[in-house]
């Protein structure tokens, strides 16, 4: 089994990560499962592919008067094989990307 870790800090609340990971990440056609447990998440895909994902609250950013959410988000992943891991990282970066412009 092949192994690894990431930590972002991520633009978002607790609650907006958790209806993006749930209501859209897991769901068909993506072969992803979500179990929500008390500490995080664990995810469970194809080729082997098992994820656990924990998240806790920064201090957020201020710029002026504007107040931006932080979240670490700090994800443990492994499968069968090092593409499996790089294609759940970038599906992952994906989903929950936030543009502008």
């Amino acid at each position: 089994m092949k192994q690894r870790r990431q930590v972002l800090d991520m633009g978002y609340t607790s609650e907006e990560f958790a209806r993006t990971l749930q209501a859209t990440f897991c769901q068909p056609p993506s072969g992803m499962t979500c179990k929500e447990l008390a500490d995080g998440w664990q995810l469970t895909g194809r080729e082997g592919l098992q994820a656990r994902i924990e998240a806790r609250e920064l201090p957020s950013r201020s710029m002026g008067m504007l107040a931006l959410p932080r979240l670490e988000v700090e994800i443990a992943v492994e499968a069968d094989n090092e593409d499996a891991i790089e294609r759940f990282l970038l599906r992952f970066q994906q989903y929950f990307h936030k543009g502008g412009g």
